[in-house]
């Protein structure tokens, strides 16, 4: 093999035991071995590769809202079977609420809804403009704009 196709030079780096799992999963999932699956995300992906990454929803955060679903789904049974609401059911929604907080800011979620927002008064300004705004648009924009208040507020 030519030397400028030889393989000698190494990168390393430290990954947690849930970052590993996900890294040998997502090379399970396109087919190919985990080194193949490395070089083509380092060398051919860059930069993209590490924005798409950081959006998806990661193994351990996918972990944990299992694990967070497993509990309010026993607590609805105590709840049924008892006719109260268990006291740790409070705890189980901050902790599904921090996690979903989680999920918005690191997968960019937070920052998309400001891009579409600002869009959407852009297309309501022309709509003012030209005096072609309804009601019924009108109604949409201030539903979206709420729901948008709302996500970044939490």
């Amino acid at each position: 093999m030519p030397i400028e196709q030889r393989r000698t030079e190494r990168i390393s780096f430290g990954v947690t035991k849930a970052q590993k799992a996900a890294f040998l999963i997502n090379a399970a999932q396109a087919g190919v071995t985990s080194n193949e699956y490395a070089r083509n995300v380092l060398c051919n992906h860059g930069a993209r590769a590490g924005v798409d990454a950081a959006r998806a929803p990661n193994f351990e955060l996918i972990d944990i809202l299992s694990r967070i679903g497993a509990d309010l789904a026993r607590l609805r049974f105590i709840a049924d079977e008892t006719g109260t609401v268990p006291t740790a059911f409070d705890d189980v929604i901050a902790r599904l609420d921090r996690k979903l907080d989680h999920l918005i800011v690191g997968a960019g979620i937070a920052d998309e809804l400001l891009i579409h927002r600002a869009k959407l008064f852009e297309i309501a300004e022309k709509l003012e403009t030209r005096r072609e705004m309804t009601a019924k648009a009108r109604g949409i924009i201030t539903t979206f704009d709420r729901v948008v208040n709302k996500v970044l507020s939490a």
